[in-house]
């Protein structure tokens, strides 16, 4: 996922931490899922990133650094599946915040997961989202 190639260039041990940073909070699973390299290949110095994130991994100073839409959630009205790693960047108790502001929002986390559940726990999260779609209808139509 390498953002800024300078950084890279510039600190040769950034790419360790980047690397060890995403190992422990991005996904767990080693080697990474075809799906997940494909994605992070198309990271490599995408100018939205940079610009949402800012150039390095590790502090957001680019345009969602002071973009903060909490006030809004509660506009949310609609049931909520909000799903997370236990080892998740946004970690369960962020996930939990964000709940707390959606008045029917409900959240999961995968015991076993980084950022990417639905890749490393693939059975138990579809199985999640079948339920919580099932549960939704079941509410509509009673």
């Amino acid at each position: 996922f390498g953002r800024n190639p300078d950084i890279v260039r510039l600190y040769p041990d950034y790419r360790a931490a980047e690397q060890e940073f995403y190992r422990r909070h991005l996904c767990r699973m080693d080697p990474w899922p075809e799906a997940l390299v494909r994605s992070s290949d198309q990271m490599e110095g995408n100018q939205v990133y940079a610009t949402m994130n800012g150039p390095t991994e590790f502090d957001v100073i680019g345009r969602l650094r002071t973009w903060d839409r909490t006030p809004d959630l509660g506009r949310i009205d609609v049931p909520t599946l909000i799903t997370c790693g236990r080892y998740d960047e946004i970690t369960p108790d962020c996930s939990e915040a964000i709940a707390e502001g959606i008045p029917d929002a409900r959240v999961v986390v995968f015991e076993e997961s980084a950022h990417v559940a639905h890749l490393e726990e693939a059975e138990a999260y579809a199985g999640t989202v079948e339920e919580f779609l099932e549960s939704v209808e079941a509410r509509a139509a009673a």
